[in-house]
């Protein structure tokens, strides 16, 4: 078996939410990230995030998000989720290397970080690593 498969195998019937501000980019990300999940549900900011969140939890098995977005950035949004569940995994997608969003998402149990701009391999590099953490 490949690793783009045992990845599949372990991703293809996940939902996730992926929050997002940038138009072209959650576009162009979510049709990447439709090639290994069941279902992406989009935000377009930290507070529909959240919103979105709250009313779909049940639903949600992965949670990836940019850091910078208005409203409410994507560490706020993280921390609000971590007081409902403090289990799911989060992957952070970002282009910042400033060591205090590094310490904060640390602190709010963020499980890997994908780099901007995102990837085939950096999806594939991420998902090997926290394959263990999404086995259902």
């Amino acid at each position: 078996m490949s690793k783009f498969d045992h990845i599949l195998e372990k991703t293809k019937n996940l939902v996730v939410l992926y929050v997002e501000d940038d138009l072209v980019v959650r576009e162009a990300t979510k049709l990447l990230l439709d090639n290994f999940f069941k279902e992406i549900i989009v935000a377009d900011d930290g507070e529909a995030g959240l919103l979105t969140y709250t009313i779909y939890k049940s639903k949600i098995d992965l949670i990836i998000s940019d850091i910078e977005m208005p409203k409410m950035n994507g560490l706020e949004m993280i921390e609000a989720i971590r007081k409902i569940d403090n289990n799911i995994p989060i992957i952070i997608a970002t282009a910042f290397t400033d060591d205090k969003y590094f310490l904060k998402a640390e602190e709010l149990n963020v499980d890997k970080y994908f780099p901007k701009p995102i990837n085939l391999d950096s999806v594939i590099d991420v998902l090997t690593k926290i394959s263990q953490n999404i086995d259902k």
